[in-house]
């Protein structure tokens, strides 16, 4: 029992303030959810939490080059190229000349940095020459008045979620499920042993599984609130008849050949109903000593089919 009573204490003690980091970013994510597409949107602390409690990393920013000074001489002498305000380069960091270029250098080259002073620089095409300050490109010219030159290194592309190291939190968080879940076992052992009338343990017990089921389940007596086109259309949005157009002859020779159709047509339409009692009678049931049902019905599908539908 004594040994029980430990490993109940220090797992407790060792996996509390972990799961109180998961229960508390649970309950803020759960009212205030917080999904990002990527780790470079999470800027505040809750944005941060989400990525900690899903995916078992803390992302951070990554760091950004400093703005692109503005060139405003150069030395022939030194090649070096002067500035204003402070660069805030480093040696080694590597950019290409926007928008236009001094004499001996190309916009369409990426170039390296060596740092000579906060507001002075050599260009090289290498990160080993930068890195020592050996063979600096000739610059034979310089930069004209009226005309911004700029140095402007890369932007640092944002991290993937790929790019951290997500195992050994995550393994830290399967020892803690484990460990909670030991510990909760223990404490139900304890609770039972200790405890003379085990009867509300046993009642808590079955509440603890009870209540969430019946919150689930009355969950799902929700009102569903979509609806059907036309209900929508009943409600505010009735579809407007379209009024029927009637077409208008144009000339003379239109108007004789609508005349002609409407007469056709008629006469059409009284042929019809002239043999419609002839049809009517065919329909009527004849016996089967003068007409075999087998002769009769092939004939009636016939007659029916041809008569026009529009008469």
């Amino acid at each position: 029992m004594k040994k029980l009573r430990r490993w109940h204490l220090y797992l407790g003690c060792f996996f509390t303030p972990l799961l109180f980091l998961y229960l508390f970013s649970g309950f803020i994510l759960t009212g205030w959810p917080a999904e990002q597409k990527g780790p470079e949107e999470a800027q505040s602390f809750i944005q941060k939490l989400y990525w900690v409690h899903k995916h078992q990393f803390y992302p951070v920013t990554s760091p950004q080059p400093p703005e692109p000074a503005a060139i405003t001489s150069t030395d022939s002498a030194t090649d070096t190229l002067n500035t204003a305000a402070p660069h805030n380069y480093k040696t080694g960091q590597r950019g290409t000349l926007t928008p236009f270029s001094p004499g001996g250098l190309n916009t369409d080259e990426e170039y390296h940095v060596h740092v000579t002073s906060t507001q002075a620089f050599t260009l090289h095409t290498t990160a080993e020459d930068a890195t020592s300050g050996a063979n600096p490109i000739d610059v034979t010219g310089g930069v004209e008045k009226g005309f911004d030159v700029f140095f402007k290194p890369p932007a640092v592309p944002a991290r993937s979620v790929e790019s951290y190291n997500q195992a050994s939190f995550r393994l830290l968080v399967y020892a803690m499920t484990l460990g909670v879940l030991g510990t909760m076992a223990l404490g139900v052992v304890l609770a039972i042993k200790v405890t003379k009338d085990r009867r509300p343990v046993y009642t808590a017990l079955a509440l603890g599984v009870l209540i969430p089921i019946l919150f689930l389940w009355g969950g799902q007596s929700g009102k569903n609130t979509t609806s059907s086109p036309a209900e929508n259309n009943a409600k505010g949005n009735p579809t407007r008849a379209t009024p029927r157009q009637h077409s208008h002859p144009t000339s003379r020779s239109e108007h004789h050949a609508t005349t002609r159709r409407q007469s056709i047509k008629s006469a059409h339409c009284q042929s019809n109903r002239a043999h419609r009692p002839v049809r009517q009678s065919l329909i009527n049931p004849l016996p089967s000593r003068w007409t075999p049902a087998s002769h009769l019905l092939p004939a009636l599908s016939n007659l029916l089919s041809s008569s026009p539908s529009h008469c």
